[in-house]
């Protein structure tokens, strides 16, 4: 659905949504364990409602009141047919987890998920010892277990989701198992991974380039009650236009979080930026935007929020790492572009690295933009919007209910007009 608005300013106070990277974390690992679990701090987006659809295809207990959800897993799967929706961590994290047992599984998926090769996947687990079949490299997959190595070497891989994946199964099945990571690629979503399979009481070690995962034992589960921290990756766009066009307040966001686009706070110390933090909340104002250069190796949805800082500064800004905007909900480096070029600001690339040139950004027409369907474009264009006067279009507003629903309900009391 087409929806259009005009953002002339952007200030007031904001939310940030629960973090659907850790509820996604939180359901797998709680669907494979018979315990009871409690999940607070929810996001009804599409991408976890397709998690606790897993969760109860899997034959969890799964119940959700207002703001909490209850869920009681076991140990092996009721089922053998699952659907991802249209989330890659599903998919990938799913496929690696029924990976372990000694049944042929079959994972489909919907829309863009159908689209999006997934040759790493197979390669390494087909590897270890586990029979896979795919439509030439795409969904549907087939699996059958187990796996019989406790030992996974990989090198450059494109993703860290198989890995995340299989942080969250080997633990269920040997007393230890080593990954050893060559070149890894968004090392910090791993660390999330990571911190959260601690808070089940995995043991986890570091030798080199090897991580050791020891054995899960439900005595070492240090919580039973997991709250869901506010989401980096949104927030970070939200913060980035705050800093060009307004004043935001924002609540619901932990400093201590493991979240890879925390990242972007750093950043923004590094470059002393000014924003106030306390222990509630991030206030930021608008400020001018310096030259920049970023490698979003390590954190891709990074590439949002600088996108919104070079369409605001005041020089050509610099975006290294952007092969890794390949094989998204749509090709965001080249989606991006074709857009961004709409209100005059020019871009090229050179080698991996993307160069913003935003010196003569014109906000004078109506624009017309394209999202691709694909929920971060459509976030980001429209707080790049911010502290224009003029309406402008998206030409599909549903999709931020992959990750953000309450997203438009959310920009219009900061400003945005319908």
């Amino acid at each position: 659905m087409v929806i259009k608005l005009t953002f002339p300013e952007i200030k007031g106070t904001w939310v940030a949504p629960p973090a659907k990277s850790t509820l996604i974390r939180y359901i797998f690992l709680c669907m494979q364990i018979d315990e009871y679990f409690e999940i607070l701090n929810l996001n009804l987006c599409e991408d976890v409602l397709t998690a606790i659809n897993i969760a109860k295809t899997w034959g969890a207990e799964v119940k959700i009141n207002d703001n909490l959800l209850r869920i009681k897993g076991r140990n092996e799967p009721l089922n053998n047919k699952f659907n991802c929706g249209e989330s890659a961590l599903c998919m990938r994290m799913l496929t690696c987890i029924l990976s372990r047992y000694n049944k042929e599984f079959t994972i489909r998926g919907t829309g863009t998920l159908n689209k999006r090769p997934i040759g790493e996947v197979i390669e390494s687990l087909s590897n270890n010892g586990i029979l896979l079949q795919s439509n030439k490299g795409y969904l549907p997959i087939t699996i059958k277990g187990p796996i019989k190595n406790n030992v996974f070497f990989f090198q450059n891989l494109t993703t860290s989701q198989s890995i995340t994946g299989l942080l969250y199964s080997l633990p269920f099945l040997f007393e230890e198992s080593y990954l050893t990571l060559k070149n890894p690629v968004s090392n910090l979503h791993i660390i999330h991974s990571i911190e959260i399979l601690k808070k089940f009481g995995v043991k986890i070690q570091y030798k080199g380039d090897t991580i050791i995962i020891g054995k899960f034992d439900k005595t070492n589960i240090k919580t039973n009650k997991l709250i869901a921290d506010g989401d980096w990756s949104i927030a970070s766009i939200f913060i980035a236009s705050a800093m060009a066009n307004g004043n935001l307040k924002i609540f619901n966001l932990d400093l201590n979080s493991h979240q890879a686009e925390k990242e972007f706070l750093k950043f923004l110390n590094e470059k002393k930026y000014n924003f106030n933090v306390t222990k509630n909340y991030i206030e930021i104002s608008k400020q001018p935007i310096d030259y920049f250069e970023y490698d979003i190796k390590d954190a891709p949805d990074i590439f949002f929020p600088l996108i919104i800082l070079s369409a605001n500064a005041n020089n050509i800004c610099k975006i290294e790492g952007i092969n890794r905007l390949l094989n998204k909900e749509s090709n965001r480096l080249e989606s991006i572009m074709k857009e961004i070029s709409k209100i005059n600001i020019k871009s090229w690339i050179i080698e991996n690295s993307l160069y913003i040139d935003a010196s003569k950004k014109d906000f004078k027409k109506i624009i017309f933009y394209n999202t691709y369907s694909d929920h971060r474009i459509a976030m980001c264009l429209t707080l790049l919007n911010a502290g224009n006067k003029n309406y402008f279009y998206l030409d599909n507003k549903e999709c931020v209910k992959k990750s953000y629903p309450l997203f438009f309900d959310e920009v219009k009391k900061i400003g945005a007009l319908f």
